[in-house]
């Protein structure tokens, strides 16, 4: 049974266990962690961004921590640091209950989670039961 979770923790929960599922289809997929924090403000807040120019070329850019730009204007430096302390917030509860683990990458502000067994399993259940939130990402 998923411990008591707020909406954010459900929908970051929901979008790792996603991207999970394609990692485990696709042999060649390189990704560095089922979600990344960036990956978590765009799907669950919305934010717009961009890729940047990569010095190499990357086949899937959600592979490369820090490759994206978020549109500070469209957003407000408020808004985009108020969600993100968010994120990163659920990311360390969701690790705390041992749904996840952090990935960390080259710079500190940087990283994704990966989710445990325990996480799979509770998403599982959360899906038999028909609550997820993030059905068709």
């Amino acid at each position: 049974m998923m411990p008591s979770l707020s909406e954010l923790q459900k929908d970051i929960l929901d979008a790792a266990y996603h991207n999970h599922q394609k990692r485990l289809l696709d042999p060649e997929d390189k990704t560095l962690a089922d979600l990344f924090d960036h990956e978590a403000l765009h799907l669950v807040f919305d934010l717009p961004y961009r890729e940047k120019r990569l010095l190499r070329r990357v086949p899937d850019p959600r592979s490369q921590p820090g490759a994206h730009f978020f549109a500070m204007k469209t957003i407000g430096e408020k808004r985009y640091a108020t969600v993100r302390e968010a994120t990163l917030r659920a990311f360390a509860e969701l690790e705390r209950l041992q749904l996840c683990t952090r990935q960390a990458h080259a710079k500190p502000e940087w990283y994704g989670i990966d989710l445990t067994k325990t996480g799979v399993a509770a998403v599982k259940a959360s899906l038999a039961h028909g609550s997820s939130l993030l059905p068709d990402i």
